[in-house]
């Protein structure tokens, strides 16, 4: 959701108009990126409280580094959102680019076939992305174990190196 938004903000000169206000545009992405992070926060735990209560899976059992996998997971694809939509020039082409990083990504992320079943290259490489990272985290998690610190480092590099080359990048107008 992020990049089309931002971009779409840059094409039509809100980010530009803001520039004039005492609210800032910094501002308005700080408020942007909160949003989106809330709304993450609750679609979470709608999803672990539907699956516990309609399905009866049970809910992780190391909530307290869930939790952690689920903020730099967050943070991460963010930081990739805001380095997609720092690449893009406008709303539609931020809108296609982010699809064409999002559903490797997703792929990569076991999503569409299990990380343990992938020839082993593709593995070392998903391991390498922030939603491998995030999956296998969260998995060590569900299952009581605390998540291995090599994907917490990959998602704190991902969301650390995608936001300093998007704030490089970015352009107001």
């Amino acid at each position: 959701m992020l990049p089309p938004v931002l971009a779409g903000y840059r094409e039509k000169g809100v980010l530009r108009r803001l520039r004039t206000t005492p609210v800032g545009p910094v501002r308005v992405l700080a408020a942007q990126l909160i949003v989106m992070l809330l709304t993450a926060a609750v679609a979470v735990a709608a999803l672990l409280l539907v699956a516990r209560f309609a399905f009866g899976v049970v809910l992780p059992r190391q909530m307290a580094g869930f939790l952690l996998t689920t903020l730099l997971a967050a943070l991460a694809l963010m930081a990739v959102g805001l380095l997609v939509t720092a690449a893009a020039p406008g709303g539609r082409a931020a809108n296609a680019l982010g699809a064409v990083v999002f559903y490797p990504l997703v792929f990569l992320g076991g999503l569409f076939l299990p990380i343990p079943t992938m020839p082993a290259m593709l593995q070392r490489i998903s391991q390498a992305t922030p939603m491998g990272a995030a999956v296998t985290a969260m998995q060590d998690a569900t299952n009581g174990h605390w998540p291995h610190w090599l994907a917490l480092v990959t998602l704190l590099a991902w969301a650390a190196g995608a936001a300093v080359a998007a704030a490089r990048l970015f352009r107001w107008e």
